[in-house]
């Protein structure tokens, strides 16, 4: 099943696979980071804190070529709201896997429980979605904000776009280091 007699590097810290050789090319190495720190150097994700930014950009470009777990994830996606407003075709909101009825917002202590754990474990970014649309959630542009307060270097976010408002945008510039529209 896998080209290396080994099973796949696991979740155990510092684990390393002694066979993968060339078979996997996940990252690109110091060119890759290199091109990270070009991308990244005019923007705050960068200038808030250039050591932690260094660091997080390292794990990104080295911890998969060399199949090494490291002792915390690089990310971690919460999710604020599990629905959302839209059913684009190619997704899995389309297929009404959840029902309207089942549709619900992370819970403010759920929320400062998992940033506390991340910032606790070293965690450097968060991401605020995943399946649903986190704009759907009223306290979105708050949560946002706290998580970027409490200490998570790297805050982003996809979205439709369809519920921002001059407020809600306002709060989401204020906590979020990249946002990423979804114009499907």
């Amino acid at each position: 099943m896998y080209p290396y007699k080994e099973q796949p590097a696991s979740i155990t810290p510092g684990y390393r696979s002694p066979n993968i050789g060339e078979n996997i090319n996940m990252r690109r190495n110091i060119r890759g980071f290199i091109q990270d720190i070009k991308r990244d150097a005019r923007t705050r994700i960068f200038w808030n804190d250039p050591i932690q930014y260094l660091i997080y950009r390292w794990g990104w470009n080295f911890r998969p070529d060399e199949m090494i777990a490291g002792p915390y994830p690089l990310d971690v996606d919460v999710e604020l709201a599990n629905g959302c407003n839209f059913r684009c075709i190619m997704c899995q909101q389309n297929t009404n896997w959840l029902k309207r009825e089942d549709e619900h917002f992370m819970e403010w202590r759920t929320l400062v429980k998992v940033v506390e754990e991340c910032k606790h474990l070293g965690v450097h970014s968060m991401k605020v979605n995943w399946r649903g649309e986190s704009t759907l959630d009223p306290e979105c542009g708050e949560k946002v904000i706290y998580i970027k307060s409490s200490g998570i270097h790297e805050v982003q976010m996809n979205t439709n776009a369809s519920k921002l408002t001059p407020e809600l945008s306002d709060k989401l510039i204020r906590g979020l280091d990249r946002i990423i529209f979804s114009c499907d």
